[in-house]
């Protein structure tokens, strides 16, 4: 009954099957060191030392958002919330060690990424970060604390596969300008790491450019575009040219990004996985 199957089990086939299996794993280790980036992220087990690097993170971006300066290398501090820790702000005045092992390199991992990420909205020149949230593991909350909240990656746009990848999710919200947007965006995918934009949202940043109360005097159309024609004579080109404002200015908007940073389970891990 063997022999009567297609493909038959024969020497020839058996053969070619495990030379396709050999080659869809190279393809495979291909594609994960491809996924990885330029370097791949392994967390600390070293309790004591994750922790004072978590403090050194909060501090460090928290003295480079108040001294940031510009492309243009002028001065031009991002506003941060009093209380902002970038994700980490269980950790901010108690840093203790965390009493399961397991979860000190998955700290430090997420540190790792978070410094690569906050290192690109800082490069991007924005008004403001309103809040980074990480994700929050079971058994994590320092002693004397009751459960700490923190971001769950919704189900429907994860990327991740359940035993081939895994993910880390982070949300970033930020206030600025389309263009810092555009060069976050641009920045993360030059793909240094494995890092994933899975959603957008953009809202109007609730105060903008103060509007003018005064009512528009004249015509719409001189008003909107200035004197022109025989009005234009009348006045001093000098002046008229001060009193003209601009219609269409930017207006800042607030940016709320989730990312994923992709863990690929080695090849060697897959045979092990039920089917």
């Amino acid at each position: 009954s063997l022999l009567a199957q297609q493909p038959s089990l024969t020497a020839a086939n058996v053969e070619a099957a495990s030379a396709n299996v050999e080659q869809l794993d190279q393809a495979y280790r291909h594609l994960a060191e491809g996924l990885y980036g330029d370097t791949t992220i392994v967390g600390s087990t070293n309790g004591v030392q994750v922790m004072a690097s978590i403090q050194e993170y909060i501090s460090d971006f928290t003295f480079r958002a108040k001294n940031h300066v510009n492309a243009e290398g002028l001065p031009a501090p991002v506003s941060i919330a009093k209380d902002l820790s970038f994700g980490f702000e269980a950790y901010a005045e108690q840093a203790s060690v965390p009493e399961l092992p397991k979860l000190v390199p998955l700290l430090d991992q997420q540190r790792q990424v978070l410094s690569y990420v906050m290192r690109q909205l800082l490069a991007s020149d924005p008004l403001e970060i309103v809040s980074v949230e990480r994700r929050i593991y079971e058994g994590e909350s320092p002693r004397g604390r009751k459960k700490l909240n923190g971001f769950k990656m919704p189900k429907l746009p994860s990327a991740a596969v359940k035993g081939l990848i895994q993910t880390i999710p982070f949300k970033v919200e930020f206030c600025g300008y389309t263009n810092s947007l555009r060069q976050f965006l641009n920045k993360l995918a030059e793909f240094e790491l494995p890092i994933l934009v899975r959603s957008i949202q953009v809202s109007r940043k609730d105060q903008t450019f103060k509007k003018s109360k005064s009512k528009p005097k004249g015509t719409s159309l001189e008003e909107l575009f200035g004197g022109f024609g025989a009005a234009a004579k009348s006045e001093n080109p000098s002046t008229a040219k001060a009193e003209q404002k601009p219609i269409i200015s930017e207006n800042a908007s607030n940016f709320t990004l989730i990312l994923e940073y992709i863990q690929i389970t080695p090849s060697e891990q897959i045979a092990n996985l039920d089917p």
